[in-house]
């Protein structure tokens, strides 16, 4: 019998990923074992390194750019391309300023300097990095001001190349989710915004991802990148209170 895995065993998938392999997807191209659209088997795909993949959908419209190839259709010149791929280029430098303090870079190229942290630091070594933090006053109210606020946050090496590893393969291949009606039980975030036609549209951050029958398979904050699986579920429910969480905790498929 063909082998087929769930969402929760994909995300396993992803969090077994030791330094090294993430390093490896996040470099150079790689195979991704997932279930077939039609037969539900799975099946490998050799898939294009995730930096420079970004790094391409950023000038994907530029026909004298000179990028890499990609393995998908070419995308126009995308705004969140390129918010993400500076975000991941800024916490590279910083994260090899943390392996390598007082020194000077030698070279440029995230993918290099990421090459010089992996190659020193170990898998469970601290790492400070600056994440971005949506905020806003009087939501909802004609005063309303958003601003972005950049604060350290600590990662093990492994944790934040997982976190960049998923951060792309879900640019491009984004989850379906529901918003959880509660601020993050791990970082207290409720409210993010993006732009959209030069409008702030707030977005809640607190989250279920659901499979493709719109089961709820974890719990993500994508403010702070918390996740929880099925099993923690109820803890979630006892950490928001009971009112707040249960309902969501009961998700059928045939709900929209």
């Amino acid at each position: 019998m063909t082998e087929t895995k769930t969402p929760e065993a994909n995300e396993d998938a992803l969090m077994a990923l030791d330094v090294h392999e993430c390093f490896e997807r996040l470099t150079k191209p790689w195979t991704l074992h997932a279930p077939d659209s039609e037969t539900g088997h799975i099946v490998a795909r050799l898939m294009p390194a995730l930096l420079p993949e970004l790094r391409d959908a950023v000038f994907g419209g530029m026909e004298s750019t000179g990028g890499s190839a990609s393995f998908g259709a070419r995308l126009p010149i995308s705004d969140g391309a390129l918010d993400l791929y500076e975000t991941i280029d800024q916490q590279i430098a910083e994260a090899w300023a943390s392996a390598f303090p007082g020194q000077v870079p030698t070279v440029d190229v995230p993918e290099r300097l990421l090459s010089q942290v992996v190659a020193v630091a170990k898998q469970d070594e601290l790492v400070t990095v600056l994440v971005a933090e949506q905020r806003v006053e009087h939501g909802g109210e004609r005063d309303e001001h958003w601003w972005v606020e950049r604060k350290p946050v600590e990662f093990t090496l492994v944790a934040l190349l997982r976190r960049w590893v998923r951060q792309v393969m879900e640019f491009f291949n984004p989850p379906r989710t529901r918003e959880i009606a509660a601020p993050c039980i791990q970082c207290g975030v409720e409210w993010a915004a993006r732009t959209s036609g030069g409008e702030h549209v707030p977005y809640r951050v607190f989250v279920f991802v659901q499979d493709a029958d719109r089961c709820s398979c974890e719990i993500r904050c994508f403010a702070c990148g918390g996740s929880w699986g099925p099993g923690l579920f109820q803890f979630v429910a006892a950490s928001l209170g009971e009112s707040t969480a249960r309902p969501h905790l009961t998700d059928s498929p045939s709900e929209p």
